[in-house]
């Protein structure tokens, strides 16, 4: 099993401040994560310049990841969902 990222090329068109290797950084980092269902996956994490990423993917046959979304910062309404508090 590979569990490689895959990216959806239209994040970093939508989000040009973003990299793919920022994203992977984050993902490696998560602070906090939890599936929504048995393949969608949403977290936070830091990337590789100190910034909280929120990345939401799926998971893909063979193991790897479709990374469908990713923005800083995170969401409100995420960190809800994840349970933990906010810090500005």
């Amino acid at each position: 099993m590979d569990n490689r990222l895959v990216f959806d090329e239209h994040i970093t068109r939508k989000h040009p401040e973003l990299s793919e290797e920022n994203i992977a950084y984050a993902w490696e980092n998560a602070i906090a994560s939890r599936w929504r269902n048995h393949d969608d996956y949403i977290m936070i994490g830091f990337d590789n310049k100190g910034r909280l990423l929120q990345v939401c993917a799926v998971r893909l046959k063979g193991g790897n990841w479709f990374v469908y979304h990713a923005m800083t910062p995170p969401q409100d309404g995420t960190y809800k969902e994840l349970g933990i508090e906010r810090r500005d």
